[in-house]
């Protein structure tokens, strides 16, 4: 069982805790945090000290100054550490800029260890950082810290920017003062970089499979498998599966180490923690392919940014909270056995860092803190999460909420059989010589003030791209702004059919709202409005975890409690509308597909009338939310999702799949719009080839969304989707012909 954290010896988890909690109260013993600890006495409370100040002194003078072995430009003379001291002084003392979307340049500030009790004590940054020197009992070694948490690594020299990509040479990596790093395309000529154009073909340092997929996916390859038991497991672990001898000889060197450590987690867990999470086993895969890679491939991870020093105590805390699962999987001070001496096991989990390549705690910290701020959303080809992936070149691109390229898998995460690289950078948007290659950070579909919030929070900077600017204009104005952003906005209460700005989040009383469409003003109450929404998202968690529990009755009953609050007071391109539509046709379609296993619910048991079939009904419910789905993704010119957005030629590869799916089925208007969950559901063509022509209509306009949003590479263009839709084409086209063959109408 795991000790209380109070009366642990000094391990790493106990260090984490007091890294962020023991600045307030520095009378604390650190081992305890009890005011008048006489147990630790000998290690930290006969110090008797009153300040951090005093104790920085104190170890200045008891330690001999250690040095860096990555500081190469610092000779250990006397003039190189005074000159680093003036140096790091001068740097804390200048002002933070605005901190950086992307991966800026890092700024080094090279130090002696016991030459900190100069600096000042009135900065955040310099007291973060200031917690970490001293209170960290790895930091034996390491005496370079980072000032501004970005950019290039210790090994590389600050000043060699602009550099072109070795992976293409169009590409150069600049620094901006308000972004720092980026990537921009910079062709030797004037070339116009197409959209469609994939800019780059990476290789992950890391891919690994989120734990809804382990038991369903090969682990290295990420192929599904449709019958699970036919993996080959692991018959130590009985964690990791395989598809192949091939798939499990490749992951071997890995996970011969990740393998013990899976046994030791699960001998000591218990039933609200039975397995390692993603982010855990992917932050130790990283540590342990480092060992096999070594430090040239380390270099890049080690580049990327990790914005501690930006970082609220609040997301230090969840993050510290990530370091000690990270230190109880890799066998870091966490299951060793109570009757050991406390000194000696503080060395051998410092010897156990340094076996790990980390020279103290505090780099293991800015690790975790890399990897939160850079990792990547592994997909499948359909855009279906999967697992984690992290790629330092990737990381290099800056954000926008008007990007102009995305990060995609085309034919999946998986690392066979992609000579080139399974993640693509693919240009959405044409590109102009000199302008920036920009991704989008979050999804794009939040509304303005969740986006700043979840940019904010995660990756410490603010987005000043021109959809934002435009949206802090209107947040900041009354609702009366010139533009209306779509994912902000309400149906005109006049119902004229246009839509208004929508009140502030935080404003109370009535709020006066002005349609553009017909320019009449009304009054509407934000708080009323809030309430709404919050109502509708409870229902919509409480309909997930219905369908969980194959409660369908529940389920739909929720769903039509969700989305009916609100599609009758915004559109569909609405925050947080459109992300429910999107998962309530999900729902629907997985209820069809898995009608046999699903119990008839009550809301449509009145059946002996009903001449559609329970299935038919949920691919007609799932057809009428994928249309208002593309229609929310489509307004505005495509100011949510641009013109071959994968996200939206995922959407509309799906509405043509559902019309031609239902396009034969029998049929009921009438019926199916008094069953259907929508208040007034949109009209679908008559059943037979008037709904088979539009979705075919639908799938071509998919299939070149697709190949733009995922690349117009010779012989892979649009990857595995753009297969499927092809695919379903030819078929489709094949039995039209045979159709018009036998004089049928058509």
């Amino acid at each position: 069982m795991q000790r209380p954290i109070t009366n642990a010896p000094l391990l790493i988890p106990t260090t984490l805790y007091y890294v962020i909690k023991l600045y307030d109260h520095p009378d604390l013993c650190p081992s305890c945090f009890r005011p008048s600890c006489d147990i630790h006495g000998a290690r930290w409370c006969r110090l008797k000290m009153a300040s951090f100040k005093d104790l920085k002194q104190r170890r200045a003078l008891n330690r001999p100054m250690l040095y860096s072995n990555n500081a190469r430009a610092l000779s250990k003379s006397g003039e190189a550490s005074k000159s680093a001291v003036d140096e790091k002084n001068a740097d804390e003392s200048t002002p933070d800029s605005t901190p950086p979307s992307g991966g800026g340049t890092t700024q080094y500030q090279v130090m002696a260890e016991g030459s900190s009790a100069a600096q000042p004590d009135n900065n955040h940054r310099s007291v973060r950082n200031k917690v970490c020197d001293e209170f960290l009992p790895g930091n034996i070694t390491s005496s370079i810290r980072r000032a501004s948490s970005t950019g290039l690594s210790s090994l590389e020299p600050s000043d060699n920017l602009p550099y072109r990509l070795e992976e293409n040479e169009a590409l150069e990596v600049r620094k901006t003062k308000s972004a720092g790093r980026g990537i921009f395309w910079a062709p030797k000529g004037d070339e116009v970089c197409r959209k469609g154009t994939t800019l780059l073909r990476l290789r992950p340092h890391i891919s690994v499979l989120g734990q809804e997929e382990v038991e369903s996916h090969c682990h290295v390859c990420f192929e599904p498998q449709r019958h699970p038991s036919r993996f080959q497991r692991c018959s130590a672990c009985r964690y990791v599966r395989y598809c192949s001898v091939n798939c499990q000889k490749t992951d071997w060197a890995i996970h011969k180490t990740e393998c013990k450590a899976l046994q030791a987690w699960q001998a000591h867990a218990d039933a609200r923690d039975p397995r390692p999470d993603c982010h855990t086993r992917t932050l130790a895969r990283l540590i342990w392919k480092r060992l096999t890679k070594g430090e040239k491939w380390w270099t890049q991870l080690d580049s990327m940014q990790s914005n501690r020093a930006q970082k609220a105590s609040e997301q230090m805390q969840s993050i510290a909270g990530q370091v000690f699962r990270l230190c109880r999987y890799i066998g870091i001070g966490t299951f060793s056995t109570a009757d050991k001496e406390e000194i000696h096991e503080e060395e051998a989990n410092r010897q156990r860092l340094a076996d790990l390549g980390f020279d103290s705690v505090q780099q293991l910290l800015d690790f975790v803190c890399k990897f939160e701020t850079n990792s990547f959303t592994a997909s499948s080809s359909d855009l279906s999460p999967c697992g984690l992936a992290v790629c330092p070149t990737a990381a290099l691109i800056n954000h926008s909420c008007l990007p102009n390229a995305v990060v995609v898998f085309p034919f999946g995460p998986g690392d066979s059989g992609h000579t080139a690289g399974p993640m693509r950078v693919v240009a959405i948007k044409d590109v102009e010589p000199g302008q920036e290659i920009t991704t989008a950070y979050v999804d794009l579909s939040d509304s303005y003030s969740k986006r700043r919030n979840t940019l904010s929070c995660t990756y410490s900077f603010e987005c000043r791209c021109k959809i934002c600017k435009a949206g802090s204009k209107a947040s900041s104005l009354s609702s009366n702004a010139p533009w209306v952003d779509p994912r902000d906005s309400v149906w005109c209460p006049k119902k004229c059919g246009g839509w208004c700005a929508a009140p502030k989040e935080e404003g109370t009383g009535t709020s006066t709202i002005r349609c553009p469409a017909c320019g009449a003003s009304s009054t509407i109450d934000p708080k009323t409005l809030r309430t709404t929404v919050e109502s509708a998202q409870s229902k919509m968690k409480e309909a997930k975890e219905a369908i969980s529990a194959l409660e369908v009755d529940k389920t739909i009953t929720c769903l039509r409690d969700a989305v009916g609050l609100l599609i009758v007071q915004m559109p569909p391109s609405a925050y947080p509308l459109l992300s429910m539509l999107r998962t309530t046709c999900e729902m629907f379609t997985s209820m069809a597909a898995r009608i046999d296993v699903l119990e008839m619910p009550k809301s449509l048991v009145r059946a002996q009338s009903m001449t559609t079939t329970l299935a038919d009904h949920y691919l007609v419910e799932a057809t009428r939310l994928a249309m208002l789905v593309c229609t929310g993704m489509t307004v505005s010119n495509g100011i949510i999702f641009a013109e071959g957005h994968p996200t939206r030629a995922i959407a509309l590869l799906t509405l043509g799949k559902l019309l031609i799916s239902d396009a034969v089925a029998a049929y009921d208007e009438n019926e199916a719009v008094d069953k259907s969950i929508l208040p007034n559901p949109p009209k679908l063509p008559a059943v037979g080839m008037p709904r088979i022509l539009m979705g075919r209509n639908f799938l071509l306009q998919a299939l070149e969304e697709l190949k733009i949003g995922f690349g117009k590479e010779k012989g892979t263009s649009g990857g595995d989707a753009a297969k499927h839709a092809e695919k379903i084409l030819h078929n489709l086209d094949a039995e039209m012909r045979i159709f018009q063959q036998s004089g049928m109408p058509a």
